[in-house]
């Protein structure tokens, strides 16, 4: 028989997907599920023993995505079939964030300027800053370009006073955020994939990585593994007799969104790095930065939709579905 996006993952990849031998039940919160919610629990007692009920009649994808819509509850990855307790998390809708502190007609030709203000400030997004209150006094510097520059942006954790490495407070446009864009767009995501990272780090959870220096041979090396994984992933979802070429079987598996999610994914790394390199490879590969994509992604695709509509794509796209990589071919890496 062909793959079935159902069937559950045959390698969990223990080594590269380990959550850092948590195995107690914890409250996660934010897009990608990542503000661990130690002081204000917000995700409803009711709701997580719910989703350990249906959880326990299905493994694999088919038991994530009946959790998903039944609660609107996720795990990172496929639910395995004994667990004794899971990492369930929920989604604070970024799709629902405004970046109100600078006007759109701000950006344009010979426009150059730098704001520093904390993101309360800066950001309409009430369920972010109800997750974690300091986000909202969290700092960032905001660089407007000429348009068509590169966006860029960093978090530097020693410059936040809620990270356990902040050496020194921030000064004179020293924040501990800091984005660089030519449009009201690319200031907006970079701004979210920012925070994402910032939480990441806040939490202990995977975080970004970098290609340059010294990590950039880790980053290589880190891809090699990811290569051998997608390549072994991709044969297990072609493996089989699949259906007859051309009929209205194979059709319907080759449309299927979750097959052509896998295929495309894993074909893209097994076929080798490219032009863009084993090193940057290796750190687009990394947890945190696939997830920061996510972050801002999902906000710039399903915020162009209705209010109505939006709920509704929340809840049929899950965010693993969007992210860029499937999960078993990403790495785990923690500064």
């Amino acid at each position: 028989m062909p793959f079935r996006p159902n069937q559950p993952s045959r390698d969990e990849l223990a080594s590269t997907m380990s959550d850092g031998g948590r195995a107690e039940n914890v409250n996660f919160f934010g897009e990608g599920g990542i503000i661990r919610m130690g002081k204000k629990a917000l995700l409803d007692e009711a709701k997580r023993l719910r989703a350990e009920e249906i959880a326990k009649g299905a493994t694999g994808a088919e038991a994530r995505d009946r959790v998903y819509q039944g609660t609107g509850l996720y795990t990172q990855r496929n639910i395995p079939a004994a667990t004794p307790s899971l990492q369930w998390k929920m989604e604070t809708p970024s799709f629902q964030a405004r970046l109100t502190g600078i006007d759109p007609s701000e950006f344009g030709p010979g426009k150059i300027e730098t704001i520093s203000r904390p993101l309360g400030e800066m950001l309409d997004y009430p369920s972010l800053f109800e997750g974690d209150p300091s986000l909202a006094d969290l700092r960032a510097t905001f660089n407007i370009v000429l348009p068509g520059v590169k966006p860029r942006g960093g978090y530097r954790s020693w410059l936040d006073p809620e990270s356990p490495g902040f050496n020194r407070p921030a000064r004179n446009y020293d924040d501990p955020i800091y984005v660089t864009g030519g449009s009201h767009q690319d200031m907006m995501d970079t701004l979210l994939h920012e925070i994402q990272h910032a939480i990441q780090h806040r939490s202990g959870f995977p975080e970004g990585f970098t290609s340059k220096g010294a990590h950039g041979d880790i980053a290589a090396q880190k891809f090699d593994e990811m290569q051998k994984i997608a390549q072994r992933r991709r044969a297990e979802v072609l493996q089989g007799e699949p259906p007859e070429v051309d009929s209205p079987a194979w059709f319907e598996w080759q449309m299927n969104p979750e097959v052509q999610r896998l295929l495309g994914g894993y074909s893209s790394i097994a076929q080798g790095p490219g032009i863009a390199g084993r090193p940057y490879m290796g750190y687009r590969l990394s947890a945190g930065e696939i997830e920061a994509d996510n972050a801002a992604k999902r906000a710039r695709t399903i915020g162009l939709l209705s209010p109505d509509q939006q709920a509704a794509a929340q809840r049929l796209q899950g965010p693993w579905r969007t992210q860029e990589y499937p999960e078993d071919i990403t790495w785990r890496s923690r500064f």
